[in-house]
């Protein structure tokens, strides 16, 4: 029986972006903002993973510097934040 593992991750705001080649069709990165959980600690971060098919991967994203998928997930990085910063000075 496979054990089910705890979510430690709780996302607020994310996006998904497709991936550019040389990564195949259906590939999309996923940035998330949230907070996770480590101990007894809630911490905020950013996340950013890799989807193939709708599914996560478990292989962490990597792309050049300064290529387009780089500045691609930057700048959703940089408007979740945004957008984020603005929910919490509404509330």
């Amino acid at each position: 029986m496979e054990e089910s593992k705890n979510e430690t991750f709780f996302p607020q705001l994310s996006e998904i972006i497709p991936a550019s080649p040389p990564h195949s069709p259906g590939t999309s990165y996923k940035i998330s903002i949230g907070i996770e959980q480590l101990d007894f600690n809630f911490l905020p971060v950013i996340k950013v993973q890799m989807i193939y098919h709708g599914e996560v991967s478990e292989r962490s994203p990597s792309f050049p510097l300064g290529s387009e998928d780089h500045i691609r997930v930057s700048k959703a990085i940089n408007d979740l934040l945004q957008k984020h910063s603005t929910i919490i000075t509404e509330k």
